[in-house]
């Protein structure tokens, strides 16, 4: 709002301005229509300053005094009047008022005015600027918030999926392991070689991990370490072609154990 108040206090000075020569203008607005009460003052004053002079001495001297008082009452009612018209500023204001002409008064006080308008706009222009400022801020900070609060809903709901899926795959683990020793029963030694599962025999995905398989039971074979080393990434196909394996008895290895490649 600093904008705006500067604006409003120029605008105040410019008002104070703008009043006063309101007042200089009206002064001499009064001073052209009294223009001709003026030049009856001094019209009657030079006549009698006149007259007085063309009387000789004596002629003062001995002369009713009364001779020019009707016109010097006169001059006094007028100048009265033009004492009441002004009032008690009248000496400094029309010095002030002398020294400016109507037409310069008019000009500068209609130019006075326009800016003012100018001014008001630009004070309520700022004024709107600095609301939408506020708005927008405040806007901004709500939807900052809103963003957290969403973000730490969204953390919120990834750690219960991860808690959830973390368990799941916990008792998955734990099933399939127990499936998978059920395997011996079935078949004694390694499906893939046939040779011994060894003391650590190794979980086997049948289909890749890597290729999208599952960690589930359908998928998951005991097999001898060698041979998963081995079988790695590759499919069952890819596997028994490298390592020249016999793959009716892969299949059927696998299909006893009721899986599928």
């Amino acid at each position: 709002m600093g904008g705006s108040a500067s604006l409003e206090k120029e605008l105040n000075s410019i008002n104070e301005l703008v009043k006063h020569l309101e007042e200089i203008y009206a002064l001499l607005q009064k001073h052209e229509l009294d223009k001709p009460v003026i030049s009856q003052i001094k019209e009657i004053e030079t006549r009698i300053d006149f007259n007085r002079k063309q009387k000789s001495f004596f002629q003062t001297m001995f002369s009713n005094n009364d001779e020019f008082k009707l016109e010097e009452d006169q001059v006094k009612v007028l100048r009265k009047r033009l004492l009441l018209d002004y009032g008690f500023n009248f000496s400094i204001k029309h010095r002030e008022a002398s020294s400016t002409s109507l037409e310069q008064s008019k000009t500068q006080l209609t130019a006075l005015k326009n800016y003012c308008v100018i001014l008001q706009k630009s004070i309520v222009e700022s004024k709107k600027r600095a609301t939408e400022l506020e708005v927008s801020k405040i806007k901004n900070a709500e939807l900052k918030i809103e963003k957290e609060k969403q973000k730490e809903a969204e953390n919120k709901r990834i750690k219960a999926l991860a808690a959830a899926h973390t368990g799941k795959t916990r008792q998955l683990a734990t099933n399939v392991k127990n499936q998978l020793k059920q395997q011996t029963s079935l078949i004694s030694g390694c499906p893939y070689c046939g040779g011994s599962l060894g003391e650590t025999p190794h979980a086997d995905h049948i289909y890749p991990v890597a290729r999208g398989g599952l960690s589930t039971a359908d998928n998951m074979i005991y097999v001898c370490q060698r041979c998963n080393i081995k079988k790695s990434d590759k499919t069952v196909y890819e596997f028994v072609r490298e390592a020249k394996l016999n793959l009716n008895q892969v299949l059927t290895n696998i299909e006893i154990l009721g899986k599928r490649v």
